[in-house]
């Protein structure tokens, strides 16, 4: 993600897997990325060099339509929220 989607929503429309990647050094504690599966391909959220990415019970967007909040804790560290698989 880059710094200009923070408190923003962003869609993925794939028909095919995607993966989302979060990188180091972009948002600060309390910043907020929220995202929406709009297509049928599976969307995953992945974690980048130095990036601690936390979720349960794991960090794909179940299905469809499913929509999640990728919120920064720390420095580099994230809880992904929602409807998550």
């Amino acid at each position: 993600f880059p710094s200009h989607d923070k408190f923003k929503l962003v869609t993925v429309t794939s028909a095919s897997t995607a993966n989302v990647t979060v990188n180091s050094s972009i948002f600060s504690a309390g910043d907020i990325v929220f995202i929406a599966r709009m297509g049928a391909g599976a969307v995953s959220v992945t974690a980048g060099a130095g990036v601690t990415l936390n979720g349960t019970p794991g960090i794909s967007l179940r299905a469809q339509y499913s929509t999640a909040a990728l919120i920064c804790t720390a420095s580099n560290t994230f809880l992904l929220v929602g409807d998550l698989a």
